[in-house]
C-alpha cells in the first residue's frame, strides 16, 4: 500500500525487513481446505497437477455426457405411449 510523501529507498527497505521493522504489506491470505497449497512446489509438479487435473474434467465430462444420454432414453421410454392393443377382427359372417 502506497503512503504519500513516505518513500523508501531499496536499501532502507531491506535493511528494515532484515530487522522486523519494515510496516505490514502483505495482506492474510487464507487457503481454503480444499484447494492445494501451491507455494514451495516446483514446475514439474505443477505440471503434473495440472495433467491431473485435465484428465479429471476429460474423465467427468464423459461421465456426464453418458449419464444424460442414459437419462434422455429413460425419458423417453416412460413418456412413449404403450402399444395400441391388436384390433379385434370380426368373425367372418356369410
Amino acid at each position: 500500500m502506497t503512503v504519500p510523501d513516505q518513500a523508501m529507498s531499496i536499501e532502507e527497505i531491506l535493511v528494515r525487513f532484515a530487522s522486523g521493522t519494515l510496516p505490514d504489506v502483505m495482506h492474510n491470505i487464507e487457503y481454503s481446505d480444499d484447494m492445494p497449497d501451491l507455494r514451495g512446489l516446483d514446475i514439474s509438479e505443477l505440471m503434473d497437477m495440472k495433467k491431473q487435473a485435465q484428465e479429471d474434467t476429460t474423465y467427468l465430462e464423459n461421465e456426464l455426457q453418458t449419464r444424460s444420454k442414459e437419462l434422455k432414453k429413460q425419458r423417453f421410454a416412460k413418456s412413449e405411449p404403450p402399444t395400441p392393443p391388436t384390433p379385434i377382427t370380426p368373425p367372418n359372417t356369410p
